[in-house]
């Protein structure tokens, strides 16, 4: 309910309540009433959208802190693999000579 709606609910009040119509008043406060419970039940519906909303977040928020925990272990197996391709290049390198070596002697 905006500071209108509730200044007229007022006036409206206070003008039923000058001419003495209890029944204008009490219709008035329930209108009041229903206005208020309206924008409660609005707002508490944001607040549940609002908490799903946080809750995708967070859930969100702890898959990335997973895979970032996971990065020095990934780091390291690619340091181990680009090891082991260094090696096997080395040891193609040193058999492509050893062949070589011995196509010279069989006189290839």
């Amino acid at each position: 309910m905006d500071d209108k709606s509730f200044l007229q609910y007022l006036g409206n009040s206070y003008r039923a309540f000058l001419d003495g119509d209890d029944n204008q008043s009490a219709q008035l406060e329930e209108e009041l009433s229903g206005a208020f419970e309206d924008q409660i039940e609005a707002l508490n519906t944001e607040a549940h959208e609002l908490q799903a909303s946080n809750d995708n977040l967070r859930a969100e928020i702890e898959a990335v802190k997973g895979r970032t925990q996971r990065l020095p272990e990934l780091r390291q197996k690619k340091a181990d693999c680009l090891s082991d391709l260094a090696k096997f290049q080395h040891l193609i390198e040193k058999l492509k000579a050893h062949k070589a070596a011995l196509e010279e002697k069989v006189g290839w």
